[in-house]
């Protein structure tokens, strides 16, 4: 099921460079986005008088979708899934650092992986802390911090990078691409039942999708810088990993 492949069969040919271009142009994106969401068109228009911009477009989608308590739930619940997926890389990760003694062994996408996680939690503290938007609800009688959508971000940044660890690894044409339709039906799901679910502002969702998009380019970025553009999958996943 498992075998060596070389990495640059299967990602996109591009020069490093043009990989850092991108995510500075994603990030450039997503900080002006924040910024046009904290001050454009701001009204009261939360639970407990809180304030959100694009007020608008906001307001629309909330009358539109109404709330759902039980999707919210689900939506919650599905999510965790994504918690064993990236726990597997980070034991792949872990196992290889073990069996060959120095970090730079690790494969350039198991390392760009983890550097990618720890940026994902730390972007996740950040906004915790930086208050942009309410939620459009309160849950449990608490108005919470909901820019952007954690959700969003989680489920699609696991289940994004997962597809290029399963074209990396796997060799089996059919297993391999069910999990990828697995992987992007699972990242649908989650990202438009929040949607439907009405507990975030549809800015908050589209915020978490330019952060994962940014997050996601910058794990490209990394795995090439690391050498993941050359072949650096220099091992049997099924002898040292499974």
């Amino acid at each position: 099921m498992f075998e060596n492949v070389e990495a640059n069969k299967y990602t996109i040919p591009m020069k490093k460079w043009k990989f850092t271009i991108i995510s500075a142009i994603l990030l450039l994106v997503f900080v002006v986005y924040t910024v046009l969401v904290k001050n454009v068109d701001v009204k009261a228009i939360g639970p407990e008088g809180s304030s959100v911009g694009f007020a608008s477009l906001n307001g629309w989608v909330k009358d539109s979708v109404g709330v759902n308590f039980d999707l919210y739930k689900f939506t919650d619940y599905f999510s965790l899934i994504a918690v064993p997926v990236g726990a597997i890389f980070a034991v792949m990760g872990v196992v290889q650092l073990v069996k060959r003694q120095k970090i730079m062994k690790v494969d350039a996408n198991i390392l760009a992986l983890g550097i990618f996680y720890v940026l994902t939690f730390v972007a996740y503290l950040a906004f915790e802390v930086i208050a942009i938007n309410s939620r459009p609800v309160l849950i449990d009688g608490v108005l919470e911090t909901s820019y952007p959508s954690s959700t969003t971000v989680l489920s699609l940044i696991i289940f994004v990078t997962a597809i290029d660890q399963i074209v990396i690894y796997i060799k089996d044409k059919l297993l391999r691409d069910t999990l990828i339709v697995f992987d992007v039906t699972f990242s649908l799901i989650l990202v438009v039942g929040r949607i439907m679910s009405g507990v975030h502002w549809i800015s908050d969702i589209i915020g978490g999708v330019l952060l994962s998009a940014v997050l996601i380019s910058i794990y490209f970025t990394v795995k090439n810088l690391l050498g993941g553009d050359k072949n650096k999958v220099n091992h049997k996943v099924s002898e040292e990993n499974l």
